[in-house]
């Protein structure tokens, strides 16, 4: 194998330190940015595609969607350049990694599916990032588990915006044609019709049904017969797929897969709050990103009570009253220098009684 003629390189600010992977259109680098000290991820446009017409601008298109988005479960870009020697790249936030793709495997690997609470923490993130999109006016169309990285604090965060549009502009890419990735195509994506927020709904249900499945509902050698069965086909139930698994969670991914747009949830958040009701009635933890615990602060001391004494000084008052007034009053019995002191303790002496005569003797008998 050819070594990577960029490995080692830098383009501007940027230098190439390893390849994270390559897909039909670019090839992605772990790269540093000299210029704000910090990691990033660089997209580096293949240069036979950077010669087809109309591609260097869906490129820019892309970053630039993802410029007017911001949201922690959506990529952040920092720029977009051409370098002197000819490379065309975007400069992505650095994610850790494993997609959601790889970790899909390693987990069905172990023969233990996705629990409930895991398979709704990880639709509510997504769902989030997609609603986020659509209140901006951007479609993704190309919702799936390799464009879902999950970085090293346990956040997911939805990548590739190249195959988005926005509802009230003119993309490079026209909205009719057939573009996406078949297996998570909605069926008017499949056909070519007129797009809106639904196919990201469609897309994150099959998203979610593989993650409790362990597969997709439709799945064929050729891209053409996965399409005709996203328009045409009914999805298996997924609780034939997955023993025990509550009757209304096939209602809420079947109406989520539902042909027509318009029968589908409305947003994406609305599609992973019913299954969670349907599936687990117990909240879930949202995403909390990951920070150092404070110190304990001290016990604070009570305030006294408005326009009262503290308590404790009340007290000390009282002893000292207390032991001054017995002070006081030994003082009085003990040293006094005349007897008007004494005099005053001693209650008065009324006067005394009148005498009592006694009855006279008896005459003496004659």
């Amino acid at each position: 194998m050819q070594p990577d003629p960029l490995i080692g390189r830098r383009l501007k600010q940027y230098e190439i330190q390893s390849l994270i992977g390559q897909g039909s259109m670019a090839t992605v680098y772990h790269a540093f940015d000299h210029s704000l000290r910090r990691p990033v991820a660089l997209k580096v446009l293949l240069p036979h595609i950077a010669q087809m017409p109309g591609i260097l601008e869906q490129f820019q298109y892309e970053a630039q969607v993802l410029a007017r988005l911001n949201h922690p479960n959506i990529l952040q870009v920092y720029d977009v350049a051409t370098d002197p020697s000819g490379w065309i790249y975007i400069a992505e936030q650095a994610l850790s990694g494993p997609s959601l793709r790889q970790y899909l495997h390693t987990t069905l690997a172990t023969g233990l599916p996705f629990s409930p609470a895991e398979v709704i923490l990880i639709g509510q993130q997504v769902a989030g990032a997609l609603h986020a999109a659509h209140q901006a006016g951007i479609v993704h169309r190309n919702v799936k588990p390799e464009n879902i990285i999950r970085d090293a604090d346990g956040r997911y965060v939805l990548t590739d915006f190249g195959l988005a549009y926005q509802l009230h502009a003119t993309p490079i890419l026209e909205q009719r044609e057939v573009v996406g990735t078949p297996a998570y195509m909605s069926p008017e994506q499949a056909q070519g019709l007129p797009l809106t927020p639904a196919t990201d709904v469609y897309a994150l249900g099959i998203v979610l049904y593989e993650l409790i499945t362990g597969r997709v509902p439709f799945s064929h050698p050729t891209p053409d017969q996965v399409m005709h069965d996203q328009v045409h086909s009914a999805p298996p139930l997924p609780s034939v797929l997955r023993l025990g698994l509550p009757p209304a969670v096939d209602q809420v991914l079947l109406r989520a897969l539902a042909k027509a747009p318009e029968q589908r949830y409305l947003t994406p958040p609305e599609l992973v709050q019913a299954l969670q009701q349907a599936w687990l009635p117990e909240p879930v933890p949202t995403y909390t990103p990951v920070v150092p615990a404070p110190e304990p602060a001290p016990a604070p001391v009570a305030a006294p009570a408005s326009g009262g004494f503290p308590t404790w000084l009340a007290v000390v008052l009282g002893s000292i009253i207390t032991i001054g007034a017995v002070a006081f009053a030994v003082w009085l019995l003990s040293d006094a220098p005349d007897g008007r002191e004494e005099a005053a303790l001693v209650p008065p002496i009324s006067a005394p009684a009148p005498p009592v005569e006694e009855p006279p003797p008896p005459p003496a008998p004659p």
